[in-house]
């Protein structure tokens, strides 16, 4: 039976476009396979970079194992990324360990000022949580070079603080100084402090922090230390943190707490209070949707009803009825004032 041409063809034509979609040097499966490789492979050695240049500015020695064990890869490709730094000439290793050569600091500069700022960009510009912030500034450092960082710091107001308390490095990509105030072990019981640094550092312990109402500027009361933890006091909530947590929080001695500071959320129904003010944790257009609705230092709030599920509450201010979620009235506070009912 003799081959049919046609048929031939067929195949012929099927194998050429097969062999196009897999071995073209631009669009074929194994260049974009080869391109997403070096891309990660590049992302791994920026994140050695950026793990590098934060320990230096805690003036944290870094060995070769240490290194290696701190990367989210697997030892093999971690070494790999080393060694690629190590061939570019952005870090020197030796018996003392890693260390991130002068071009290397530029580079790791820009890098950790591009998370950095990010940061607060979602905090200021966007609606994302709080726990989303550091995991979505990781993807985006990678992104962002050159202009656009520059871009980015002017429109925000060439800021020198993350939202976090992280000092943003400068753009002659130079070591910055470590981030202000002292660990809250040293704290004396029975002083007020201010947060000044809240570690976002693994992510995990940082939304649990977030979860327990801690945030960069909250200002507190120690109440009490002991081997498990601490026990905190901020306008009227008790705040357990354990010793676990701990080390990812600096503060610095502040004046004393304002007398009779509650957050809204916690005011019951049926009260007034005065605004005091917004916390640090309402940014960006969270925090100017709360002024355009009225909630001014010094404003009267009524706690008008709350929902047949506890939340959302209505709150009457400035002859407005407001609905606002729990988790948005503890971003406000007040002192309450002429109360028919008090604080739950």
């Amino acid at each position: 039976m003799e081959p049919n041409p046609i048929l031939a063809l067929l195949v012929a034509a099927v194998l050429v476009v097969i062999g196009v979609l897999v071995v073209h040097p631009r669009r074929g499966a194994l260049a974009r396979i080869r391109r997403l490789r070096l891309r990660e492979e590049h992302i791994a050695a920026e994140d050695v970079l950026k793990i590098l240049f934060t320990r230096t500015e805690t003036g944290e020695p870094t060995s070769l194992p240490d290194l290696i064990a701190l990367q989210r890869e697997d030892g093999v490709r971690g070494s790999r990324a080393i060694e690629r730094l190590r061939r570019d000439g952005l870090v020197h290793i030796d018996q003392e360990g890693v260390e991130l050569t002068r071009r290397g600091i530029a580079v790791a500069s820009d890098l950790v000022r591009a998370h950095r700022l990010w940061e607060l960009h979602l905090a200021e510009e966007t609606g994302y949580d709080q726990r989303e912030w550091h995991g979505r500034a990781d993807r985006m450092e990678h992104r962002l070079e050159g202009e656009s960082i520059e871009r980015l710091s002017r429109r925000l107001g060439s800021p020198v603080l993350d939202p976090d308390g992280d000092p943003i490095p400068g753009a002659a990509g130079t070591p910055v100084p470590s981030a202000e105030g002292k660990p809250i072990e040293s704290v004396e019981v029975g002083s007020t402090y201010r947060i000044t640094h809240l570690e976002d550092e693994p992510q995990d312990l940082y939304a649990d922090l977030v979860d327990r109402g801690l945030y960069f500027g909250m200002r507190f009361r120690l109440l009490q230390r002991d081997g498990g933890g601490f026990e905190l006091e901020n306008d009227g909530r008790r705040i357990e943190i354990p010793r676990v947590l701990a080390a990812g929080i600096l503060v610095e001695p502040c004046d004393e707490l304002e007398e009779g500071a509650v957050r809204l959320a916690d005011v019951a129904v049926g009260a007034r209070a005065q605004v005091l003010g917004i916390t640090t944790q309402g940014r960006g257009a969270e925090r100017q949707r709360f002024l355009d609705l009225g909630f001014v230092p010094g404003a009267t709030v009524d706690v008008a009803f709350r929902s047949a599920g506890n939340d959302p509450t209505a709150y009457r201010v400035k002859s407005s009825l407001v609905a606002l979620r729990r988790e948005q009235a503890a971003k406000i506070r007040v002192r309450p004032v002429a109360a028919t009912g008090g604080v739950v």
